[in-house]
């Protein structure tokens, strides 16, 4: 049999299936970010940011997601989620990169799930930390979540 066949006017190679015939999901919302300060064991997810979890030169390690319910349609496993941390705008000097709020924070997430952990130095009292997530379907529609904001204290 041949490797390619002629069918109206198109080479269709045999045996493949095009995302063309495959019917994707129109994101129409997404909802508010969670914390949780062990990744969703105990306490449940909440809608702060944990006030240990917000303490300068202490170690940090926290997670947060996007909450499943609030994501229409439900994720079939097709969206791309991206998460990022926002610097403080107070910190914004021209010319040098703004870290104010996030210096030593380091921002991994795989999925619906992202990890943040580090040590914020003390000259960050009272600065924000801003914490935002987006998602993508699979027709490149992006729609970004409620962020989760917090302060940093001693």
């Amino acid at each position: 049999m041949p490797r390619y066949v002629t069918h109206k006017r198109h080479r269709v190679r045999h045996g493949l299936r095009h995302d063309r015939h495959v019917p994707t999901q129109r994101l129409e919302s997404v909802g508010v970010l969670q914390y949780s300060a062990d990744g969703g064991s105990t306490p449940a997810w909440a809608a702060q940011i944990g006030a240990a979890d917000l303490k300068v030169n202490t170690t940090v390690d926290f997670y947060v997601r996007v909450k499943p319910d609030e994501i229409l349609p439900t994720d079939d496993g097709l969206y791309q989620y991206s998460f990022k941390l926002v610097p403080d705008p107070t910190g914004l000097v021209a010319g040098q990169p703004n870290t104010t709020g996030v210096g030593g924070l380091t921002l991994t997430w795989q999925g619906n799930y992202a990890h943040i952990q580090g040590k914020v130095p003390a000259d960050q009292v009272g600065k924000k930390i801003t914490i935002s997530a987006s998602v993508k379907d699979m027709s490149a529609k992006v729609i970004s979540g409620t962020s989760l904001v917090g302060t940093w204290t001693v």
